[in-house]
């Protein structure tokens, strides 16, 4: 049975259930998260290439903000490394940190996409 990837990578939990294999769920939850990682990339590319494209009043600012974003993505992935290679003690307290800095980057993508 092939399964596709939740939406979100909190969803994770809800999938699997106590009788399954804790490294399977941490695969899976590490698969989402890469694959995050890679399509916010793709997509902080875009907004780098059309903040080129952009009038030079506003360039200055939109450039800001696209650093801004990538120095965001920069710190996922660094907790995305950390994830690899924790301990089983140590994986819940980088799991909270990492649902924590998707939801800043994602909430500063959401306002950069809509102010532009």
């Amino acid at each position: 049975m092939v399964r596709t990837l939740p939406a979100r990578i909190t969803e994770v939990d809800q999938i699997y259930g106590d009788g399954e294999i804790a490294m399977d769920k941490k695969q899976l939850y590490l698969d989402k998260v890469k694959a995050q990682i890679e399509q916010h990339s793709a997509n902080v590319a875009l907004l780098r290439a059309k903040a080129a494209e952009t009038d030079a009043n506003i360039k200055l600012e939109y450039l800001e903000q696209v650093h801004t974003l990538e120095k965001k993505l920069d710190g996922l992935k660094d907790n995305y490394r950390q994830l690899r290679e924790s301990d089983d003690n140590a994986w819940d307290k980088i799991k909270d940190a990492t649902e924590s800095a998707w939801s800043s980057f994602t909430d500063a993508i959401e306002k950069v996409t809509k102010r532009n």
